[in-house]
């Protein structure tokens, strides 16, 4: 038998949004988020559902770290690695054209695209209509958040 598991769910650029201990079955991203979302708590009180089409899952074993802060993590090889905890975006130290994952919320439902940073690194301005705030995701950078 092997030593305790954790399912973790995270995106395509390797930011791990949710983490839980797990038996011998391996939940599905529809197991865990019923084909909707997952909630992410930003500070601040606030909190950004990120779409389950957005999520990928893993099987790991268990640590405690990261199930205690996901969002801390990114997965790099199926491997979750230390990155850094979730910063507020004031702007990203991204190289400019990176491509960029916006997960925006406070609406009647949450709203993502890619996004290509401009020559300085920083994101388009603006947002989707009815929306206050979001996560942004750039593959190697930590997972950022923004206030309304």
């Amino acid at each position: 038998m092997t030593g305790p598991r954790m399912a973790v769910l995270h995106l395509s650029t390797g930011h791990v949004v949710a983490a839980m201990t797990i038996g011998r079955r391996v939940p599905t991203v529809a197991d865990v988020t019923g084909g909707e979302h997952i909630v992410v708590r930003i500070p601040g009180g606030r909190v950004v559902r990120v779409p389950a089409e957005l999520l990928t899952g893993l099987a790991a074993p268990v640590r405690e770290d990261v199930l205690a802060r996901p969002t801390d993590f990114l997965v790099t090889n199926a491997t979750p690695n230390w990155r850094g905890k979730l910063t507020a975006w004031v702007n990203l130290p991204s190289k400019p054209g990176s491509e960029a994952l916006s997960i925006w919320d406070g609406g009647a439902e949450p709203v993502f695209a890619w996004q290509s940073l401009d020559n300085t690194g920083k994101l388009p301005p603006g947002h989707p209509a009815g929306t206050t705030h979001r996560l942004v995701a750039v593959a190697g950078e930590r997972l950022m958040y923004k206030k309304p």
